[in-house]
């Protein structure tokens, strides 16, 4: 569970670099940093919830993660088209980003897989 924690703890900078910079080589310098270490996350996707949820409900969990991913990134999408009419700089739209990227991986961090999946699994039961 750290892996994609520490992998978007360290992209949020990245993406802050690449935003704010006038310089050319260190805006490719922090798409860099935010691209490579953006890939802690996605590959873990599947270990994490095996490790929180019951074996029983890992496909429903998936499909709930990937239905969850895909509507915020149309919501994010829309929002960002929101900001940009109303003429926000897209520097803040980017830094909005890292600002998640943050919680994200507070969240990640403070998972407690020892017995949330299963009681989650239990409470879901009919």
């Amino acid at each position: 569970m750290f892996v994609p924690a520490i992998g978007l703890l360290i992209a949020a900078p990245g993406m802050l670099i690449f935003t704010n910079t006038g310089v050319f080589t260190l805006a490719i310098l922090g798409l860099l940093i935010y691209w490579l270490f953006s890939q802690f996350y996605d590959p873990n996707t599947m270990p994490v919830l095996c490790e929180v949820v019951d074996a029983r409900y890992r496909a429903t969990g998936y499909g709930l993660l990937n239905m969850a991913a895909m509507i915020s990134a149309g919501f994010g999408i829309y929002i960002s088209g929101v900001m940009r009419d109303l003429r926000v700089d897209l520097h803040v739209v980017f830094d909005l980003g890292a600002a998640v990227c943050v919680v994200c991986a507070l969240i990640y961090y403070f998972i407690n897989p020892s017995g949330a999946g299963r009681r989650l699994g239990a409470a879901l039961r009919v």
